[in-house]
């Protein structure tokens, strides 16, 4: 909380009256060394997950993304954007694929019900995919959401696929090679994927 009182409850700090003391702590812990912790908007942290990418809120934000010693891919959606929902299934099965993959997570968060704790990263538009590297999460790497627009004409990088989902994790693949701070290993193809894929998509993707 910004407020001074350590021991209230938001809607007491909010409405009681500030003191000479109050203002003193105020000041003096805002220069301190540990300066003050802001108060980010979360939902509650979800009890129940759908999907193998696991959906962060504020409150998770800097322990899993900002302290945590990997690389980590964050896709930033709302609800009720439309391309959100064409690229999820892209971002699940990419998820599902590096499951198994020590130096890299990947989440999606609600950008619209929970605050980002980070101090550069500010989300103006739905969806967007970024990369925090382990060595320098201050400075994450924009994911291109729509590598298959980079598949027409006759120079095709060696990613591109017939299928989107293939095509979004081989893109996925060259990215994490380029730009992870981690050793990265390429995980190999589980062979249910194709199946999984299949049941992705036939459910109703209205929400996530």
């Amino acid at each position: 909380s910004w407020f001074p009182g350590e021991d209230r409850d938001f809607d007491d700090q909010v409405n009681r009256s500030l003191t000479e003391v109050d203002v003193s702590s105020f000041v003096t812990r805002f220069f301190s060394p540990e300066g003050l912790e802001p108060w980010v908007i979360s939902e509650p942290v979800l009890e129940q997950q759908n999907g193998f990418a696991y959906q962060l809120v504020g409150s998770e934000f800097k322990e899993k993304v900002m302290d945590a010693p990997r690389d980590v891919l964050v896709f930033f959606f709302a609800p009720w954007c439309g391309f959100c929902k064409r690229v999820q299934p892209r971002v699940e099965a990419l998820a599902r694929r590096y499951a198994n993959t020590a130096s890299l997570s990947i989440f999606k968060f609600d950008a619209t019900k929970n605050d980002v704790d980070h101090p550069y990263v500010n989300i103006d538009g739905y969806p967007d995919i970024m990369l925090f590297p382990n060595d320098d999460k201050l400075h994450p790497v924009q994911f291109d959401h729509t590598p298959e627009e980079q598949c027409t004409g006759d120079a095709k990088p060696a990613w591109c696929a017939e299928d989107e989902h293939e095509t979004f994790i081989g893109f996925a693949m060259e990215f994490f090679m380029q730009h992870n701070s981690l050793k990265f290993v390429p995980p190999l193809e589980d062979p249910t994927e194709a199946s999984f894929r299949e049941t992705f998509d036939a459910e109703d993707k209205s929400e996530f």
